[in-house]
């Protein structure tokens, strides 16, 4: 196994057992915290604001990341800014509102820094003909995240109509080993040798300092924002970020607040519904990606936008509008609500989510080879933002008018990237042309 092929395996089992402990975490935090309120008067910490508040931290310290990957390279930043996960992980033993908000403040910045690193050390270690394969790959073993935390959250949360301490406990201490454990298996990432990838600009240039090169990189990353491709592509970042919210926070809250499905274990369950439906997703796209490549639509994204369509239909069907507040007794137009219809939802925007992702991996890994830091990072930026703004109007917005917004963002993303897509096709044959 090369370098370049073993790096893409420890990033994906590195992200696997990290993101296991950080995105069980957003799909209960909601309920987790709402239960700790009832036990401790003093405590007032709301899972919404805590995971608006990294986003949007994470938004804007993307600005900054590409300079500290100029100065520190890609692996030390990945090693070194996961550490704020697990220490994040770990302050769910406190009730204390400070430390929860502060700590996420930090792990905004921190996750700034291993998310732009994640792009570069993808794009270094592909070409345009492993692209497609290394982006599938890694997110399929990233997405196993979602199922190992959840069956945890499944047997701990088992007819329970209320988390209890010693469940809770339980829960963060497994979640925090495993983040322990993921950012120790990134000390076995291999550094690649300059002539074997494409280097990105900031590190070509030898003759500025350390200063100098985070200065050219934060230049070359504004300078890339304005142009129309990307502008373009920012529409389909801001959809991610409302789905990544959705994901990753609100559709197992909502779940797991209307009272007539289940009692709190079916949390549990559609966050596994979403892995497996992100696994299966990311294996066909993989699959499928050289086959229709001649096609000039791009067939994965439409798929993955037919599904969303038409699992946001359902969830507006199944669940009641009041859902994303607080446990609800409300009746939803299909009366009583179908736990299986919930968990149908689940999987098939999981599925749509690995689509559209892996698209951009390696939409991005393309065209922005010798600038992979600063185009990462942009699509970091726009998807953490509106992801924040999501999480702050998910407080006051009922679930009819979150799901309207995510079907709206999902048509224009959706043409957008077809559009870039197609565009770039049609380019790239003309410049085959003799």
């Amino acid at each position: 196994m090369d370098a370049k092929f073993w790096n893409i395996i420890v990033m994906g089992f590195g992200y696997m057992l990290i993101f296991t402990a950080f995105q069980t975490l957003g799909n209960i935090e909601k309920n987790l915290l709402a239960s700790l309120a009832e036990e401790d008067k003093t405590f007032n910490g709301d899972g919404f604001i805590s995971l608006a508040s990294i986003y949007v931290v994470f938004a804007f310290a993307n600005w900054l990341a590409p300079s500290v990957l100029a100065v520190t390279g890609p692996r030390i930043s990945i090693i070194s800014a996961s550490l704020f996960f697990s220490l994040f992980t770990f302050i769910f033993f406190f009730t204390s509102t400070w430390l929860l908000y502060t700590v996420g403040v930090l792990l905004g910045i921190a996750a700034a820094v291993v998310w732009t690193a994640q792009g570069v050390i993808l794009s270094r270690c592909s070409d345009s003909d492993t692209i497609a394969r290394n982006s599938g790959l890694f997110w399929v073993m990233y997405e196993l995240s979602f199922i190992f935390g959840n069956m945890l959250v499944i047997y701990e949360f088992r007819n329970k109509k209320h988390i209890d301490a010693n469940a809770r406990r339980e829960v963060v201490w497994f979640l925090t080993a495993s983040s322990i454990l993921g950012t120790l298996s990134l000390f076995a990432l291999r550094n690649v040798p300059k002539d074997t990838f494409n280097s990105d600009e900031e590190l070509q240039q030898p003759e500025l300092s350390f200063l100098g090169r985070a200065w050219f990189a934060f230049r070359t990353a504004v300078q890339l924002f304005v142009t129309r491709d990307m502008l373009l592509l920012n529409v389909t970042f801001i959809y991610t970020g409302l789905l990544t919210t959705f994901v990753t926070g609100l559709y197992g809250a909502i779940v797991g607040f209307t009272k007539k499905l289940a009692t709190k274990d079916i949390i549990g369950m559609v966050g596994i519904c979403i892995g497996a439906g992100e696994v299966f997703g990311g294996c066909a796209a993989t699959y499928f990606a050289p086959k229709i490549i001649r096609y000039a639509i791009d067939v994965i994204i439409l798929t993955g936008y037919g599904l969303h369509m038409f699992s946001f239909a359902l969830v507006m069907l199944n669940l009641p509008n009041k859902a994303p507040f607080a446990d609800t007794d409300d009746v939803s137009f299909i009366d009583p609500p179908r736990v299986w219809i919930a968990l149908l939802c689940a999987f098939l925007t999981g599925v749509g989510d690995a689509c559209i992702h892996i698209q951009i991996y390696s939409l991005l890994g393309v065209i922005y080879a010798n600038q992979s830091a600063e185009a990462f990072a942009i699509f970091t930026f726009v998807d953490s933002l509106s992801a924040s703004i999501a999480f702050f109007y998910a407080i006051a917005l009922g679930l009819y008018g979150q799901v309207a917004i995510l079907m709206l963002f999902s048509t224009l993303g959706s043409f957008t990237i077809c559009f870039l897509k197609w565009n770039l096709k049609r380019l790239q044959s003309v410049n085959m042309t003799p």
